[in-house]
Formats: structure tokens, sequence, C-alpha cells
């Protein structure tokens, strides 16, 4: 895929359908595209088809496709689509992504374009000397005739075997030919393209970011991109065109997709039992017995993890997180302290989906979780600040201080403060239970 496939194919309409959404959706997509929650974005069809991932409370899959008439839908799995937040702040990102593409906006290229004043004629110059021939009368060209398309290879292969083509076939094949300009060199194919062309069968569930992966590896020609979709038809959609039938033999095809998956599965195993016991350099399992620590920062609360071989604590990765596991918690071999960080973390993540072993306050799950870690007397020493220093435990709670009116009919002050009666420092999170 080449970047500038993100490039809108009509970004003054997608700029111009912002318009469209309410006043409070409008609000809540622009605190969705600052927030920068609209990640995965992907291109379906270039300049005309793309969808993303929003990550937030309730994560969603939004969309946005241009319409033969130049209009651009949206599409999202939420409960208030399709004009919601979601879809605006997917549009604002297209919209953004557009001018890093271009350069430009696209309302202002639109508008300099319209009020572009044509270049003056240039002004006659004096000959100097008269002219010894009249001019020659213009000649009007004469219109020249569109060269016609060139079959496509399905039609050639019909006409090498003796088969006529009618019209509709043509328009069939058509179709099949620009499928295969658009998305020979993508791994997938969106299903409503399929729907179409009558290659799959009509399905109202199907959304505008579903698609259909139909290869392994690319197909070399359009006779191999046709033999993928008469499978797909033939298998799982509604048939291929009888007039195809005698030059669609997917035996071939079939047969070789069986030896290609048996290859990847022997391949597997191989790398499976070659990499048996093996311990990798940034695998957890390397490094003897490991502790655990949670840190704040940036809002998140992330996990850390230290080696035995080292004092100084580091951010546990992704595909850390799972060897972890592997290597010391089914082992049994870390403390009852990490192992609560542990299974706090893992609960909160299996809820919300994080790609990263972070926990975000603002999420139910991860804030009970949270609590419920900062409740525990053990774990105080392994909680610490963006600095990576331990977290401050103040030795007494903080209490409500009722402060009565210096005048008759002033206002009572309610004030949170500590044990020396100063007012509380600034809170950044409140959790669930007692206390707070």
């Amino acid at each position: 895929m080449d970047w500038r496939d993100f490039s809108m194919a009509d970004p003054v309409s997608a700029e111009d359908s912002l318009e469209n959404y309410p006043h409070a959706t409008r609000e809540k997509g622009d605190e969705t595209f600052r927030r920068g929650v609209v990640q995965s974005i992907r291109c379906i069809d270039p300049h005309r088809s793309f969808a993303g991932s929003v990550g937030g409370p309730q994560p969603c899959e939004v969309a946005l496709r241009i319409n033969d008439d130049g209009s651009w839908s949206p599409d999202c799995t939420c409960n208030n689509g399709p004009l919601c937040e979601h879809a605006y702040a997917l549009t604002r990102h297209l919209l953004t992504r557009h001018r890093l593409i271009e350069g430009n906006s696209p309302k202002k290229s639109a508008k300099a374009r319209k009020t572009r004043k044509p270049a003056p004629a240039p002004t006659p110059q004096a000959s100097a000397a008269p002219a010894l021939t009249p001019a020659a009368p213009a000649q009007s060209p004469t219109p020249s005739k569109p060269a016609p398309t060139p079959p496509s290879p399905l039609e050639l292969r019909l006409s090498e075997r003796g088969h006529g083509i009618t019209p509709e076939h043509r328009a069939f094949l058509s179709q099949i030919s620009d499928l295969f300009r658009r998305f020979a060199k993508r791994p997938s194919i969106p299903r409503s393209e399929l729907e179409r062309v009558g290659l799959a069968r009509p399905s109202s569930s199907t959304g505008a970011f579903d698609a259909v992966q139909l290869w392994r590896s690319l197909p070399k020609d359009e006779i191999e991109f046709w033999l993928y979709l008469a499978q797909f038809a033939t298998d799982k959609g509604s048939g291929i065109p009888a007039f195809l039938a005698p030059i669609t033999d997917l035996q071939p095809l079939r047969n070789r997709l069986a030896l290609e998956r048996r290859n990847s599965e022997v391949e597997h195993w191989r790398s499976v039992l070659a990499s048996w016991g093996a311990t990798p350099d940034d695998d957890p399992a390397a490094h003897g017995a490991a502790d655990l620590r949670i840190r704040f920062a940036d809002g998140e609360a992330l996990l850390e993890w230290r080696r035995a071989s080292t004092d100084e604590f580091e951010p546990m990765k992704a595909h850390q997180f799972e060897r972890f596991a592997q290597a010391h918690v089914s082992r049994g071999s870390l403390d009852p302290e990490a192992l609560l960080i542990w299974h706090a973390f893992q609960q909160g993540l299996a809820a919300n989906g994080y790609k990263k072993p972070a926990l975000n306050p603002s999420e139910p799950t991860a804030r009970r979780a949270l609590g419920f870690l900062l409740r525990q007397p053990g774990v105080a020493s392994r909680v610490a600040n963006r600095d990576g220093e331990i977290l401050a435990r103040p030795s007494h709670p903080l209490r409500w201080r009722l402060t009565p009116p210096e005048e008759v009919h002033g206002d009572y002050l309610l004030r949170l403060v500590d044990d020396s009666g100063q007012p509380a420092p600034n809170i950044h999170a409140t959790f669930p239970g007692s206390p707070t």
C-alpha cells in the first residue's frame, strides 16, 4: 500500500459533510480527534474507502466511503452511528492526512481554482514590416475517434475456445478487470465490491470495513485473479456466470493452495520444535527471577518489570506480556505482591483490549483493579511516580473541614484537608471504595 492512497478523492465534499453532524456530535468528535484515539487507519479502496478503529470505553470500528454522486457515507459499529463522533473524528483524521499528502487545504485549493483569473492576452506588437501574404484561414481540427478498448485476458481466452461474447458478458468482464486493477496488489477485497459484481450473497450486516482475504500470495495475472474470485463465489458466494465456466478450472488452484497450507504448517512446527526451550534475549525467562511494579505517567498506570540481573525497572513491552506469564506466573516464581499486580493488569487488559501493558484510570475495569492494588499495604513499595520514585503515602487520611462563615449571611466553606489542616494536594485520580 502506498501512502498516497490515503489522499481523498473529493476532500471538499468530505469537509462539507462535517456540517451534517449535530452540533453536540461535532463537539464530541473534535474531542475524540484531539485525544488521538483514532487508530489502525486502513485504506480499503485507494482514495475512495477507508476504515479505522477508535479506542475508549467502548471501542468501535468506523469506516468512510465515497458514493457515485461524490458524497461521503460513514459507517460505525457503535449504537449512535452512522453520524456519530467516531465517524466525525475519522473524517477529520483523513482530511488532516490528505493535507499532509497534498500540501494544502481542500477548500482553499478548490477556492483558488474557482477564483483564479485567466492570464491576460498578450498585447500585439507592431510589425516591423507589413505582411506580404494574407494569413491562411484557420483549419478546424478533425475530431479523433477514441481508441477501442483492448479485450481483457478473460475475453481473449473465451475467444480462443470459440465462445461468443455478448455486450452483457463484456460488461461483466470489464468489472472484473476493474477489480483486478484496484485490488490485485492488496491482501483483501471489500465484501461490498464482491456483492456489487454479484459474486457474494448480499448481506444486510455487511459494513464498509468488512474485507475478504482470498489469497496467501498475490495473483500473478488477471486469469489467476479471476480463479481466486471464482473459488470464493463457488464455495461461499452466489456462484459464477455460466459463460465463464468453460475457462474456470479450479482444481489446479485448490491443489496448489492445499500444498501451500501444508508447507506453512510444516514450517510452523519446525520453528516451534527448533525453538523449544530456547530463551531469546528479551524473554523474561532468560533472566531468572523477576519483579513487577506500577509507574504512573501521562495519565496511565504502566506495568514495569525488573530482571534478576539488574536493579533497574523498565516498561514491559506487549510481546513480553505473554512470555512473562509462561516464564514466571505459571511457574510460581513471583512473590505474592508481584502476583497481585500481574493479575490486576491481566484482568484490566482482558476487559479493555489494550495493546500495551498499561491501565487507564478512566476505564471502569482498570479503575477497580488499580483501586484494589493501591489499598494493599504490601504493594505500597511497588508503586512509583513519573520519575520512578516510590509514591508518597500520607500517614493519616484526608478529612473534610467545614468552616463557618465570617458574616451572618455568608457561606460555609467545605474543604478537603490533611491532618495538619492544610489544603489537600492536587487530586489526579479517585478510585471507588474506602479510602478513595
